[in-house]
């Protein structure tokens, strides 16, 4: 019986690898750990399967843990010791395994390249800030921010990179160019999340 009730654990198992084929972090479950995260109590996973407990204990599951297991964050209804001791054997599964959900990576906010002009303020010292002045600042700030209201994107000068001082030669390149580029020069080409990447008048070098 014990053996049956595995097969099928490992079966279900499988299926709930199935469900996180296709996301973005997740990998199959070695078949060991597929078995023991089959659901076992009403339809959450528990450690029943993982202690080889054919009819299952559920009433001494009170909580969910939640819980990382191959980038994937699961909930496990398990005592705090016996939790510990699964993740064990998972890891030895060749599986990664933590305590807590998994972190998401978060990635920095956005900078762009943008020269100041005339009533630009430090909004640390309020001192004027020169027209002209190379600044380094959020994407979009210029838009929000009252210190910098008015600022333009720099220019990438070929051979150069980005600049907010042109010669006159360059300055009327730049007043003919209708070519954008990003930062590092590359053509402008759409990006997820960020509509406008490319936002800096690409100036020939001559």
């Amino acid at each position: 019986m014990k053996r049956i009730a595995l097969l099928l654990a490992l079966v279900s198992g499988l299926v709930i690898v199935a469900a996180f084929v296709g996301t973005a972090s997740a990998k199959a479950f070695t078949p060991d750990t597929a078995a023991w995260l089959a659901p076992s109590c009403g339809g959450n996973i528990s450690d029943d399967i993982w202690e080889e407990e054919t009819e299952g204990d559920c009433s001494a599951h009170k909580t969910g843990q939640a819980v990382c297991i191959d980038g994937v964050s699961l909930t496990i209804y398990a005592e705090g010791s016996e939790l510990t001791e699964m993740l064990a054997d998972i890891r030895d599964n060749g599986d990664s395994a933590a305590l807590g959900a998994c972190s998401v990576w978060t990635p920095p906010p956005a900078r762009e390249a943008y020269c100041s002009v005339a009533g630009n303020t430090n909004p640390f010292t309020g001192a004027p800030i020169p027209a002209g002045t190379f600044l380094n600042l959020g994407a979009g700030q210029p838009n929000t921010d009252k210190h910098y209201s008015g600022d333009v994107p720099a220019w990438f000068v070929q051979g150069v990179g980005l600049t907010c001082s042109l010669s006159p030669t360059q300055a009327a390149l730049a007043a003919a160019s209708t070519q954008r580029v990003g930062a590092a020069g590359d053509p402008e080409t759409p990006i997820p999340g960020i509509p406008d990447y490319a936002i800096y008048t690409f100036v020939p070098s001559k």
